[in-house]
């Protein structure tokens, strides 16, 4: 579901978070950079080049390929700075790419309550996203979800598709998709129901609980959030700032969350979302405020199902 957006900004490891010390250059050893052999052709033998954290877990060996077919490892040491380690990730290439990351877990959003936001869609199909060339638009967008004390679970979201056509001058396609779980009378089961724009509701039994609030984070491939930022606010609030960043062979895609955390609830309210996609003739950019309710502390639900069927 296409709910979010973004800025794009890429970290690097040696850079904010740890301190390179080098080491030696040497043929492919598989008990330093963990290579397998790919295959062979005509200029030699091939190596996938994979880092790996160390049993301190506080340092890894990070491993280049070199153009005369050497293999250099490095030794990245996370630095002094609190709560840094290692963690790894699979790259768009298929290798084991390790880097220093702050170890804070990814905080909850409330348990119950209501998020609303409000935001824009930009696209261009120009590379650069200046519009000399392109065709830029911008859709306004809007949403919220809700998680009521009773487990009932609604999601209204504007999905919008934009046209791939390089020089199209068509605006984009906007649907509104709204998605309620509730749980049955008889304590079983739960009822979906999906609606789409103005249709009907389309209404079946399932098995699972809905989502909750912490649906709108979602992870992206092999990637992971990051908390690049903290700082302490006032009653045991931290503003924090959690970023993603893929990097694909002919595209890019970066995501970021600003939020307030609650120390003492162990909870965190998002303030502001962000998400860039860049590829070859394509570009979009969401950027989208939210706002939380707090529940009403009883069963009764937030949102009215007859009302929204109709």
């Amino acid at each position: 579901m296409q709910i979010q957006s973004t800025i794009y900004l890429l970290l690097t490891c040696s850079a904010l978070w740890g301190v390179v010390y080098p080491t030696m250059q040497h043929d492919v050893d598989v008990k330093t950079c963990g290579p397998s052999k790919l295959w062979t052709g005509e200029l030699g033998d091939f190596y996938s080049m994979d880092d790996s954290c160390l049993p301190d877990g506080q340092s890894f060996m990070k491993c280049e390929y070199t153009k005369d077919r050497q293999i250099t490892s490095t030794i990245v040491k996370c630095d002094d700075k609190p709560n840094t380690k290692c963690r790894c990730h699979t790259s768009y290439d298929y290798r084991t790419v390790c880097e220093c990351v702050n170890p804070t877990p990814r905080p909850k959003f409330p348990g119950t309550g209501v998020l609303r936001w409000t935001g824009t869609e930009f696209h261009d199909n120009y590379w650069s996203g200046s519009g000399e060339w392109g065709h830029p638009m911008q859709v306004d967008v809007s949403g919220e979800v809700h998680k009521d004390e009773g487990g009932g679970f609604m999601m209204r979201s504007m999905v919008v598709e934009w046209p791939y056509d390089y020089t199209s001058d068509e605006g984009p396609v906007v649907n509104t998709v709204v998605i309620m779980v509730v749980p049955n009378h008889d304590g079983g089961n739960f009822t979906e129901y999906t609606k789409i724009n103005d249709g009907k509701c389309w209404k079946k039994q399932v098995d699972r609980e809905g989502g909750d609030l912490t649906s709108l984070w979602k992870e992206h491939g092999e990637v992971y959030f990051k908390l690049t930022s903290q700082k302490p606010k006032a009653n045991d609030v931290i503003a924090q700032t959690w970023e993603q960043f893929e990097q694909g062979i002919e595209h890019d895609i970066a995501w970021k969350w600003k939020m307030e955390y609650y120390a003492k609830n162990n909870v965190a309210i998002p303030n502001t979302y962000e998400e860039i996609k860049r590829e070859p003739g394509y570009y979009t950019k969401t950027q989208l405020e939210y706002r939380y309710e707090q529940s009403r502390g009883d069963d009764a639900s937030s949102f009215d199902i007859a009302d929204i069927c109709g």
